[in-house]
């Protein structure tokens, strides 16, 4: 009889798995985009920085 009993185990943590990999993926695709916007902002104030650092300006900044 365990056969008959162990399948709905076995769903029931197979639904869990995907359950817990789709709640992964997302909180991942948070931070991939979360670092895209830090990566931007990071390579907007090095081109900020690129002007301010021309030799013959040094004395100005």
């Amino acid at each position: 009889m365990w056969p008959r009993k162990i399948n709905p185990i076995f769903d029931e943590n197979d639904e869990l798995i995907e359950n817990a990999k789709h709640k992964k993926e997302n909180e991942l695709i948070a931070k991939r985009e979360k670092l895209i916007l830090e990566i931007e902002k990071e390579s907007r104030h090095m081109e900020e920085f690129t002007e301010f650092a021309e030799l013959d300006r040094m004395q100005q900044v």
